[in-house]
């Protein structure tokens, strides 16, 4: 009897660290699995209402409480000031929301970054049109409104650095890229619950 206790306790140590191997893996497999997203439209729509530039037009689409969003608009942060684009951060406004929705630390992060235009879409409208369906999505019109990116800028959910969206965007961007590209997009569902999986919600 007196060794039970050892194997209970060798068991409970067993089961705690396949739960932390199980748990772990499970995060790292979410955290690099890209976001949903419909057919982006070759052409700008017509019927979008988004400011567009004369020259490139660069549109990010973001849920304001998506705690994954902050390496996107870093990443993004990072592109503006390396290529001295600009860029329209479009954040989605569900409906029936009070004035707290536009009261953010990603709105207030975007809103002070250079180059950055912020806009709000009513009911996710601009966001449906450009087929954005999760946070962090990013597309690029050229000046005569065909499609040159889709797709997001950072290398995993929430993660900040080096990422193949990024070096497509940066050579679309200088010029050197004459075909279209798209990448996964990591962050939380624009659409669905307004509260997204990992919400921020400070200040």
């Amino acid at each position: 009897m007196k060794a039970l206790p050892k194997l209970v306790v060798v068991i409970a140590a067993i089961a705690w660290f396949t739960a932390i191997v199980f748990g772990g893996g499970a995060l790292l497999r979410y955290s690099a699995t890209g976001g949903r997203s419909s057919p982006t439209p070759a052409a700008w729509p017509v019927t979008s209402k988004l400011p567009r530039d004369a020259r490139t037009t660069m549109v990010m689409f973001a849920h304001p409480f998506c705690a994954c969003t902050q390496a996107s608009l870093a990443e993004l942060d990072r592109l503006l000031t390396k290529t001295r684009g600009t860029a329209t951060v479009v954040f989605l406004e569900p409906l029936n929301v009070d004035e707290s929705w536009r009261d953010s630390r990603l709105i207030e992060r975007a809103r002070g970054m250079q180059g950055v235009t912020v806009v709000f879409d009513d009911a996710g409208h601009e966001a449906s049109l450009f087929g954005a369906e999760t946070s962090g999505h990013v597309v690029v019109y050229d000046a005569g409104g065909a499609l040159r990116y889709s797709g997001g800028i950072t290398q995993a959910r929430g993660h900040e650095g080096w990422s193949a969206g990024q070096e497509s965007l940066a050579s679309i961007l200088g010029g050197s890229a004459s075909d279209s590209s798209k990448s996964p997009i990591y962050g939380c569902a624009l659409t669905g619950s307004q509260e997204p999986e990992f919400a921020d919600k400070g200040k």
